[in-house]
């Protein structure tokens, strides 16, 4: 059986990890809560620019300019059809 000394000593490293542990959690709950903000706080700026590329898409199909970043499935079939030959 241990020593009172040793359970004490115990009962006090175990003090201690506690309030390690409830400092850590605050400063992860304080991380979390900011990245949540910048997250929501981008929102308009990321509507913005979807609807920017999805106009750009519009005028570029109505010009029959070949874009690079949207293709139709078809011309993706096509191309791996392509390679794999």
């Amino acid at each position: 059986m241990a020593s009172s000394r040793q359970l004490k000593t115990k009962i006090r490293s175990v003090r201690n990890i506690k309030q390690i542990t409830k400092a850590m959690q605050m400063v992860a709950a304080t991380k979390m809560r900011k990245s949540q903000e910048a997250a929501l706080n981008a929102r308009p700026y990321a509507k913005k620019s979807l609807a920017l590329l999805s106009h750009l898409l519009q005028y570029s199909v109505a010009e029959g300019i070949p874009s690079k970043y949207w293709k139709n499935k078809e011309e993706e079939k096509i191309e791996s059809e392509k390679i794999a030959l």
